[in-house]
């Protein structure tokens, strides 16, 4: 009994600190977005021109919107984490209601490492690409 009692505490704890993280990372957000707003009103009350990067909204739009830009790894990092917050549901579900904490691993565990692999994609493909040793000549110049 005490063993099932631990397996619970341990879960609720991951689950609430899931929680503070996701609301840490909202306020974060704000914040950053209320800077960047703050930063374009005073370069307009200045008499400058801010740049179209500067532009208000969620994304500045200089980032790639393609099926390999931006909007493919948010979508591969969403679906991840959304995965894993799954599998650990389904870890408590099955390891408290049926009382069977080797299948609620088995099963929870199996879904939740989807989601991390999907995860792993979104960070890898987000990395930069190797930028060339020499630049590119130029077509007036090849001849």
């Amino acid at each position: 009994m005490e063993s099932q009692r631990l397996f619970v505490m341990v879960l609720l704890a991951g689950m609430a600190s899931g929680v503070f993280i996701v609301v840490m990372a909202m306020r974060q957000r704000a914040v950053h977005i209320e800077l960047r707003h703050r930063e374009r009103m005073a370069m307009i009350e200045r008499g400058l021109v801010p740049a179209p990067e500067m532009q208000p909204g969620p994304e500045p739009l200089s980032r790639p919107a393609g099926p390999t830009g931006h909007a493919a790894t948010r979508r591969n990092l969403t679906g991840g984490i959304i995965l894993v917050g799954l599998g650990v549901s389904f870890m408590i579900l099955i390891g408290v209601a049926a009382g069977s904490p080797e299948v609620a691993l088995g099963v929870g565990g199996a879904i939740a490492t989807l989601g991390g692999a999907l995860i792993v994609i979104s960070v890898v493909a987000r990395a930069p690409a190797p930028t060339p040793a020499t630049p590119p000549e130029r077509p007036d110049q090849l001849g």
